[in-house]
């Protein structure tokens, strides 16, 4: 357990403040924290700017979070928006609006129902993805990985008509793999499920491999 100064941090309106480490930090206004920020509990329910890295057991975002650098949280929750232009770790996170990384992704548990660019690689030992719209990742890795079109099948037809809705990435490698309108160069791992409306150029498996009939895999071979 780190050991935090009993400080705080408590904005209100417009403000702004020196980075640091603190016990909590709440911003319901318009925050910019300048520098590197260590705390406790980091709370954002309105527009933040951290102009350094966050470090946080425990952080949840309402609102719109900008972070210049690296993130880590044992516990994220998002509601709103959040961009990080380093790379996210930690242990538990839940993504119900949209989060944008940089960088790399790596958590113990990464659940989302919601909308995620992820410009390196997603790894968690647990993925679960409820997908509203178009999320994608350079790669996905997991011991178990779940990928489900969130909705009714004549929602998904209708919004599909309007936007992509698909979760895109150049490789999904797990030991438990169930995909749905998921679009992939290559799918690797033990037992595997291609659920409907998949595009898949090349599926490597070691165990089971099922195939929906309204997927597309090109290739397919036991290893």
């Amino acid at each position: 357990m780190y050991d935090y100064p009993s400080g705080d941090i408590q904005i209100n309106g417009i403000a702004s403040s020196n980075g640091g480490t603190f016990r909590r930090v709440t911003v319901d206004g318009m925050g910019t924290i300048h520098g590197d920020l260590t705390c406790m509990d980091f709370a954002c329910n309105g527009t933040c700017k951290v102009d350094g890295s966050l470090r946080a057991e425990r952080a949840s975002i309402d609102g719109i979070s900008k972070i210049k650098g690296a993130a880590h949280a044992d516990q994220l929750r998002i509601d709103g928006k959040v961009t990080i232009n380093g790379k996210l770790t930690g242990e538990e996170f839940q993504v119900n609006g949209h989060l944008k990384i940089h960088g790399d992704c790596e958590a113990e548990r990464f659940e989302s129902n919601g909308i995620f660019v992820i410009q390196g690689m997603l790894n968690a030992g647990m993925i679960e993805v409820a997908a509203h719209g178009p999320c994608s990742a350079q790669e996905i890795g997991g011991e178990q990985i779940t990928i489900r079109h969130a909705g009714s099948q004549f929602m998904t037809k209708l919004l599909g008509t309007f936007m992509n809705t698909h979760v895109t990435a150049t490789t999904i490698e797990g030991d438990y793999i169930s995909l749905e309108h998921t679009t992939a160069k290559v799918v690797r791992g033990g037992r595997i499920n291609i659920g409907p409306d998949c595009i898949i150029e090349r599926v490597e498996y070691k165990d089971e491999l099922h195939i929906h009939p309204s997927s597309i895999v090109k290739y397919h071979t036991q290893i």
